[in-house]
């Protein structure tokens, strides 16, 4: 179990904003006791073995927002020694950039905000029961109120998620419309087009030939789709991902992989009425 006064990532922290060499500068001061950095998963990338219980962490950015060499020892504008380097983790959302913060160890006369503790068995109820009488005590009989971080996480990204689901029974029903449409007008071409397709069979034309024609002229009205959709969905993708700091690139192997998606299903879905089209006695053609 690690106290923490000056907060967690992802549920609050305290903030100093000032100047640092007539440059505004913004840090997230974050504090805890001897285990809050294990606990917390903190990736310590220089550990300058200090016994001060005034010696702060400081991660990268901070480094670089107050203009320090990795071989500080000293923070000149907190005025007190640097116990080391921790990796850059983010303390909100991945919408934000890693900014500046600190962490500092909890003094003794500090009531902390609250307390994380790592469980090995989260689901079971003996654990809990124990943690809510021993809080309880420490409270004088204060509910003990929790959250897990996989619930912290969910929250966070709980619109995204919803955003998510909207989005994909949407592009359902879009597929399931388009499939219909060009089902439809598969088989109304296909009917106008039922006398060429007799004389073109009368004189010589396989089965596979004119299948291929039938399902071809399809094709280039997918294609000139996916030519027109292409920029279109390129500036959307790339205006919604422009929002998170870290994010996929927009490659072409995603653009191709929804190209030959879009193309199946059309080449499926008229594929039956070309075939039958193809294989019908140009005879029946003819006397209609």
């Amino acid at each position: 179990m690690s106290p923490s006064f000056g907060g967690v990532p992802m549920l609050g922290s305290n903030n100093t904003s000032d100047t640092w060499h007539d440059q505004p500068i913004s840090i997230q001061r974050f504090e805890g006791d001897s285990s809050y950095l294990k606990i917390m998963g903190f990736r310590i990338l220089r550990d300058n073995r200090t016994d001060d219980r005034k010696a702060i962490w400081l991660n990268e950015t901070a480094m670089q927002a107050m203009e320090l060499p990795d071989s500080a020892s000293y923070c000149e504008y907190f005025k007190c020694p640097i116990a080391g380097i921790v990796q850059d983790f983010r303390y909100r959302d991945l919408t934000h950039p890693a900014e500046p913060c600190i962490i500092e160890h909890m003094q003794d006369n500090y009531w902390p905000w609250a307390c994380i503790i790592q469980l090995t068995n989260l689901d079971s109820p003996v654990t809990l029961r124990t943690i809510e009488r021993v809080y309880r005590e420490y409270t004088g009989g204060m509910p003990c109120e929790y959250k897990t971080y996989d619930e912290v996480m969910h929250q966070q990204y709980a619109a995204q998620q919803r955003m998510s689901n909207i989005l994909f029974g949407f592009t359902l029903v879009a597929i399931l419309i388009s499939a219909l449409g060009i089902l439809a007008m598969a088989t109304y071409f296909i009917r106008q087009r039922s006398m060429e397709i007799a004389v073109r069979k009368v004189f010589g034309s396989t089965n596979r030939e004119v299948l291929q024609r039938l399902v071809l002229h399809f094709v280039r009205y997918v294609l000139a789709a996916f030519v027109i959709a292409v920029p279109v969905i390129w500036y959307l993708m790339h205006d919604w991902l422009s929002q998170y700091v870290l994010r996929i690139p927009l490659s072409w192997t995603i653009f191709a992989l929804a190209g030959l998606t879009a193309l199946a299903i059309a080449v499926a879905t008229v594929f039956g009425q070309s075939w039958r089209a193809a294989n019908s006695n140009p005879v029946d053609a003819i006397k209609r």
